[in-house]
């Protein structure tokens, strides 16, 4: 999709999300509410931020898709982005890190985000997008990260990182800092991970109300 006014042409949104299949996607909150309404809760976290993406033309967009590229709600979310590129196979480190080194051999920053976090709002990527430092990080408030740009292709920093403990945003303050590259930190947000988080984005919704009307 061709777009000759994005606000940072020279960058690029990459959007990691799994496909919205019942049982392999929001396995914590699905305790509560079930497989058919957590894919459901999922996939309307997608098409969220990515009409949020589209409406702003902040910069292009590439969806990467862990999981089945063929599914109806990844080929219609296809129509709100420039490109749709399968997620490598190994740990999440090993496919962010091919997905930055791939955008920053052609752009001057990219900034990767989730579909998890439904608060997240365009003026944020805009910090995000106009850090000067060689990384920029979306700190959550599990101790992860929301979002993670960089202008500076180093993929160790994604190595050697616990994925999904609470330890990932430090170990990655500890990688940048052993690479020596500058940090711009934005503000703490929140995914949602389990059903109190749906009802923190979501007040007076139950587990029998999810998505039904």
């Amino acid at each position: 999709m061709a777009n000759t006014s994005w606000q940072y042409p020279h960058s690029e949104i990459l959007v990691f999300v799994k496909a919205p299949v019942p049982g392999q996607v929001k396995t914590r909150l699905a305790v509560d509410i079930g497989n058919e309404m957590a894919a459901a809760v999922s996939e309307t976290m997608m098409y969220q931020i990515l009409g949020m993406l589209q409406a702003s033309s902040i910069a292009p967009v590439t969806l990467y898709v862990a999981g089945d590229a063929s599914h109806p709600a990844i080929e219609t979310a296809g129509a709100s982005v420039q490109k749709i590129q399968p997620q490598i196979e190994g740990d999440l480190g090993a496919r962010m890190a091919q997905a930055m080194t791939t955008t920053l051999a052609s752009r001057k920053k990219a900034i990767l985000i989730g579909t998890d976090c439904p608060i997240m709002q365009i003026d944020y990527l805009q910090q995000a997008l106009n850090a000067e430092s060689d990384v920029v990080l979306g700190p959550a408030e599990d101790g992860g990260y929301v979002l993670i740009g960089m202008s500076v292709d180093t993929p160790s920093i994604f190595t050697g990182i616990d994925w999904g403990t609470d330890n990932v945003l430090q170990q990655t303050r500890n990688k940048i800092d052993q690479e020596k590259l500058t940090v711009t930190e934005l503000d703490r947000l929140w995914d949602v991970d389990y059903f109190t988080d749906l009802q923190r984005w979501l007040p007076g919704v139950t587990s029998k109300t999810v998505f039904t009307d």
